[in-house]
């Protein structure tokens, strides 16, 4: 039994059965021990060894995840340790993250504004041009531009700047200031049903539908 397990340790290492495999001398990464191999990576003597030493690696591996990280918030400044070694946090709140985000798109929008070739483009005439109708959900929209009204009225350019799209007449459209930051920096035809959004997500709009119903109405009051 023991020959035929060295011929198939010999046959195993491509090694004719007249030849020898090489023996490795290597120190046990547990023990410290000096043991003889016939394979060149063999890291540890004994399978207790291996086991200790793996168990070690995780501990270790554990622990360098797991480790306090210390950061400094790109919005505010403040230096933050985190509790669970997260090292790639780059803000202290999910505000600042927001404000960050926020202020660098802003940023951008003002760089690709002076960027673009510019047209006199009026709200007036992008809302009469439009019927007074969204381009983005087909729903009325008031003359009322209002920043607090999530139904007021906005200019949508149909391609947007970031995608090389021009800021003249032919490339704007009317649309719902709610409309327009749902479709942000989407491509060409972006269409919005409001009631299949609705019900695809849960009721989530029911409140803004409702508004706008109410908004509708007292516009036609007026």
């Amino acid at each position: 039994m023991a020959a035929r397990s060295d011929e198939a340790m010999k046959r195993h290492l491509n090694l004719s059965p007249a030849s020898e495999p090489e023996v490795y001398q290597r120190e046990c990464l547990w023990c410290k021990e000096q043991f003889e191999t016939p394979y060149p990576n063999k890291l540890y003597c004994s399978p207790e060894c291996a086991y200790e030493g793996n168990k070690r690696m995780k501990r270790q591996q554990w622990a360098d995840e797991y480790a306090p990280h210390i950061f400094t918030c790109l919005e505010c400044g403040v230096e933050v340790k985190t509790e669970r070694g997260d090292k790639h946090s780059l803000f202290c709140s999910e505000r600042c993250m927001e404000k960050y985000h926020s202020r660098i798109y802003k940023k951008q929008r003002k760089q690709q504004m002076r960027s673009a070739w510019v047209e006199p483009v009026t709200f007036d005439a992008v809302y009469y041009r439009s019927n007074g109708v969204c381009g983005i959900c087909g729903l009325h929209v008031s003359y009322d531009k209002s920043p607090a009204d999530i139904w007021a009225a906005t200019i949508d350019h149909i391609v947007p700047l970031s995608r090389g799209g021009k800021h003249e007449l032919s490339n704007c459209q009317l649309a719902h200031r709610l409309c327009n930051s749902t479709k942000q920096d989407d491509i060409e035809d972006y269409h919005i049903d409001w009631a299949e959004k609705n019900k695809l997500d849960n009721g989530r709009w029911t409140d803004a539908l409702t508004k706008y119903s109410l908004h509708t109405r007292m516009q036609a009051a007026l």
